[in-house]
């Protein structure tokens, strides 16, 4: 999951950005110099430019508890979640209530796979402000990662009814239905999610899965799935393992076990499928070989 950076509003023009970006050290001449500097760097996705940044601006002011928190960020960017912990550490030291350091360490946390203490630090997000749909969300990625499906839901729902503009939100939430076998309000939250946003790749394949998948017969669709997982790879415009599976998954509903066989091998050889997918996926491969679709079990995933 994409971690939400925190973005600092500075009261400056951005001629005044550009040349601050432009600013040479020896023109630096406050903490606040180099961390609004950082900021751009990092707004840039330079994480390296920014550390070095923030490394001074912490040596000139080492009470300035943004300038851990980006820092947080900018290691979180280039995925040393141990040292982006630490920064967030050291900005939750200074403020206990920094929702933003709060809420990013839960990031970091949840990349880690450490979901209780994700969970731990996204309640402590909301204790701050009840009304983040975000942390909500977050939080219910988390529950569904521990397969605590009834959680999850309750915390999906209440992102939704804080704020229903986001298409992820119904995604993440359908995608909770699905793994308890509920594909009616599976499908009705994907359908809501494709209503919201058309170009959602994640919202046509998760519904694409469900129509190849469902461990309810009457939800099956072979041709619809591959219609959609076709959709969602197109959307994408990558070669995601996510979507090979999905796609692979589909014309194995559709009949078409060849077809099956050679998107779930290109799934296998992906460069980005994660090592918890392997067995399922292979067992997937196995499936399709003997002339078998796949289907979730009636407990679902």
């Amino acid at each position: 999951m994409p971690f939400a950076r925190l973005r600092v509003v500075l009261a400056v023009s951005l001629i005044a950005f550009g040349c601050l970006a432009e600013a040479t050290k020896s023109e630096l001449k406050d903490a606040e110099s180099y961390y609004n500097r950082g900021n751009v760097s990092l707004d840039q996705s330079a994480f390296d430019q920014a550390i070095a940044d923030y490394n001074e601006a912490i040596r000139l002011d080492p009470k300035l508890g943004a300038a851990y928190t980006n820092r947080g960020n900018a290691y979180l960017g280039k995925g040393d979640f141990d040292r982006a912990i630490a920064d967030y550490n050291e900005a939750i030291q200074l403020d206990p209530n920094d929702a933003h350091a709060l809420g990013n360490r839960a990031n970091a946390y949840q990349h880690k796979g450490e979901q209780d203490r994700a969970i731990a630090d996204y309640g402590a997000v909301l204790r701050v402000n009840p009304q983040d749909a975000t942390a909500h969300n977050n939080r219910g990625n988390s529950y569904s990662s521990k397969g605590d499906f009834a959680n999850a839901v309750t915390d999906y729902s209440e992102a939704i009814r804080l704020n229903p503009k986001p298409a992820l939100f119904y995604s993440n939430r359908g995608n909770a239905y699905l793994k308890t076998g509920d594909c009616e309000k599976a499908s009705a939250d994907y359908g809501q999610a494709i209503g919201i946003n058309p170009q959602s790749a994640e919202a046509y394949g998760a519904a694409a899965w469900l129509w190849a998948t469902c461990a309810d017969a009457k939800w099956r669709d072979g041709k619809r799935a591959t219609d959609y997982a076709t959709k969602a790879c197109e959307l994408g415009k990558s070669q995601s393992w996510y979507c090979l599976n999905t796609l692979a998954a589909a014309y194995a509903e559709s009949g078409k076990l060849k077809e099956a066989v050679e998107w779930q091998k290109k799934a296998l050889e992906s460069p980005g499928l994660p090592e918890g997918e392997l067995d399922g996926a292979r067992r997937r491969l196995t499936l399709y070989q003997s002339g078998k679709p796949f289907h979730e079990p009636k407990s679902g995933r």
